[in-house]
C-alpha cells in the first residue's frame, strides 16, 4: 500500500494511492492521480478562500464554482461527499470538449480547518462510474491531524 502526505502549516493529511494508480506532485499546489492508461485523473489541491464563508451549505456559490472549473458543461447531479471527517458538496457535470469528444467530471469541494479541500475526477462517460468509485475509495482514505496526531490504521496482512 502506497500513501501521500501532505504538510500545509502545521496541519497535516494523509491518501492512500488507489490501486493501479500513480500520483504526479510535481507542482506544490496539486497532486494528480491517475490510472495506468490515462483514461482517468483525479486532482486534489487545496483553494481558498472559499467562495462565500456565510454559505457552508455549498447551493448557489458552490455550483457556480463547480461550473466555472468547467466552462460549458452542465451540472447533472449534485449531492454531499465526505472526507476526513467533513462534509462537503459534490457535483458531477458533463460537456463536449473543443476537440468534440463528452466530457465527465465530480467536483468535490471539502471546508477543513486548513480550508477547503477540491478533488476533480475528469473522465470520458465511458470510464466515469470505475473513476467515480476510485475517487471515493481516495476521500474515505483521506486521515488528518486535526484531532491531535496524525493517525494511520494500518491495515491487515491477513486476508
Amino acid at each position: 500500500m502506497r500513501r501521500v502526505y501532505l504538510t500545509l502549516g502545521t496541519n497535516q493529511f494523509a491518501l492512500t494511492v488507489p490501486e493501479g494508480y500513480r500520483v504526479d506532485a510535481s507542482d506544490p499546489q496539486k497532486m494528480v492521480f491517475s490510472d495506468a492508461h490515462d483514461t482517468c485523473f483525479i486532482s486534489f489541491h487545496f483553494m481558498d478562500p472559499s467562495p462565500d464563508a456565510s454559505d457552508q451549505s455549498g447551493t448557489d456559490s458552490w455550483r457556480n464554482l463547480a461550473l466555472s472549473r468547467f466552462p460549458g458543461a452542465i451540472v447533472t447531479d449534485q449531492t454531499s461527499e465526505f472526507a476526513g471527517s467533513h462534509a462537503g458538496q459534490a457535483y458531477e457535470l458533463r460537456w463536449v470538449n473543443s476537440g468534440g469528444a463528452e466530457q465527465a467530471a465530480r467536483i468535490v469541494f471539502i471546508p477543513s480547518r486548513a480550508g477547503v479541500m477540491e478533488f476533480n475526477l475528469i473522465s470520458s462517460p465511458k470510464y466515469f462510474d470505475a473513476g467515480r468509485y476510485v475517487l471515493r475509495v481516495l476521500l474515505a482514505s483521506l486521515r488528518t491531524n486535526e484531532g491531535g496526531r496524525l493517525e494511520i490504521t494500518p491495515l491487515s496482512d491477513k486476508s
